[in-house]
């Protein structure tokens, strides 16, 4: 469970205090090959967008250039179309149904996230609420009617499965915490929305370094997350500049 919001220090104070830990350049001395993903996408996505590749194309480049200056990167293993049949509004069910269809000889290194094209009005009344779910290894969020949601949408489910945690509201104009509970629908009144979400949207200092120290994780549904012990000593360093 997330530590309560109000109990936790501001991004300042967490800079501060993590700059004076010893263990990050032992885990930066690893080197990356990202992250993999295995994507399932709902047959309907393709039929719904002219051009569904290159929008799916444009959501994955958004998410990893939001995810640049963390040093993690994901990249897409396999993609195969599905059918999510009553499953298609049903976040949890959608989710049981990942998890079983991950396969058990799936490399450990590898993420499962499926995209389900939900009816446009049930989108905008789930705004505010539950609009996306992860666990484990499996995430699942639905296609939005405009691509910048996808990309924050996306980016903030699988923040999830790689350590990050909900933060506060920035409560700036200038500034969006990719990792703020639910910000629901949103719509960027720009020609070139995808850059105006990379000038917005960043990840907490305290999730930006916890990010950098699973960029090599592996992930199980059995023995969860684990870290390098490199990356680990310096996550425990995290942790502490996050205490309550």
């Amino acid at each position: 469970m997330d530590a309560p919001l109000s109990s936790v220090p501001s991004p300042e104070e967490f800079s501060t205090c993590i700059a004076t830990g010893v263990q990050r350049e032992r885990c930066a001395a690893l080197a990356s090959a990202g992250i993999e993903i295995d994507l399932w996408v709902d047959h309907e996505y393709q039929r719904r967008y002219a051009k569904a590749s290159t929008r799916l194309a444009t959501t994955l480049r958004c998410v990893n250039a939001l995810y640049q200056s963390t040093g993690m990167i994901f990249r897409v293993r396999k993609q195969r179309s599905f059918d999510p049949a009553e499953r298609r509004h049903d976040l949890r069910a959608l989710l049981r149904w990942l998890r079983h269809s991950r396969s058990r000889s799936t490399p450990d290194h590898v993420l499962a996230i499926a995209i389900s094209a939900w009816d446009q009005r049930m989108v905008y009344s789930k705004a505010g609420r539950e609009v996306g779910l992860a666990q484990g290894a499996s995430a699942v969020v639905p296609a939005w009617p405009r691509v910048e949601n996808d990309c924050v949408i996306l980016a903030h489910e699988l923040g999830h499965l790689v350590g990050a945690i909900h933060v506060r509201a920035a409560n700036r104009a200038d500034l969006r915490w990719i990792m703020a509970p639910s910000s629901g629908v949103f719509y960027l009144p720009d020609k070139r929305p995808i850059e105006r979400v990379l000038g917005l949207f960043r990840f907490h200092p305290r999730n930006a370094e916890c990010l950098f120290a699973h960029r090599n994780a592996t992930f199980s549904a059995n023995r969860g997350t684990r870290l390098s012990a490199e990356c680990a000593a310096y996550q425990r360093e995290v942790d502490t500049c996050w205490k309550e």
